[in-house]
């Protein structure tokens, strides 16, 4: 989300949501880790999902954000 109005500590879309706009979008490849998915179950439905363990790692460079997914395999950090 980027912010463009002209608060100087904006709370999270609650002022003014005209003044928030999607900054980018992610679309990952998480085919390596369809293996590593655990099934869960919801509390409210009883319906069966996925959770995968990720964590998305931004990179801000000088001109350029990129955006790297990590996760864990055997204990080791992947990328």
């Amino acid at each position: 989300m980027c912010y463009k109005g002209t608060l100087r500590e904006p709370k999270w879309l609650d002022v003014d949501r005209s003044l928030f706009s999607t900054l980018c979008l992610i679309y990952p490849d998480l085919s390596e880790l369809l293996e590593t998915a655990h099934p869960k179950q919801s509390a409210l439905d009883q319906s069966d999902y996925y959770v995968l363990d990720i964590e998305v790692i931004f990179l801000f460079g000088q001109t350029e954000l990129k955006a790297q997914v990590s996760w864990k395999h055997k204990g080791v950090e992947m990328r």
